[in-house]
């Protein structure tokens, strides 16, 4: 069995895994509230970027993307709409217990159609 190969830009050491606790939250330029997750906002991330966002019944992002990382939401509870694409002319539907992926470099906007 060969061994996978990783790449590492980063030295692999006990500073660079901090631990990210739950409760702290900042407001993004997309109109939504983030709790602290793990990006290269708060540690040495070079392409991963997981969050926990709370999207209120009504709430609709601002329309944005990510340049240089990719995304997946997975729906906790209820369902997410999301509108993607260049015009963002295309719409998935995201419900409770689904992963939904989307590439870097690709404009999106999410939204909770719920009234509840």
């Amino acid at each position: 069995m060969s061994k996978a190969k990783h790449a590492r830009t980063v030295p692999h050491t006990f500073q660079t895994h901090p631990m990210v606790r739950a409760g702290e939250s900042y407001s993004g330029t997309q109109g939504l509230t983030y709790f602290a997750g793990i990006s290269a906002r708060t540690v040495v991330s070079q392409g991963l970027c997981m969050h926990l966002v709370r999207l209120p019944p009504g709430a609709r992002a601002t329309p944005y993307m990510h340049e240089i990382h990719e995304m997946v939401v997975y729906v906790l509870r209820g369902e997410v709409h999301m509108w993607h694409g260049d015009q963002l002319e295309h719409h998935a539907v995201v419900r409770s217990g689904e992963f939904w992926h989307i590439l870097a470099g690709v404009p999106q906007q999410p939204f909770n159609a719920s009234r509840t």
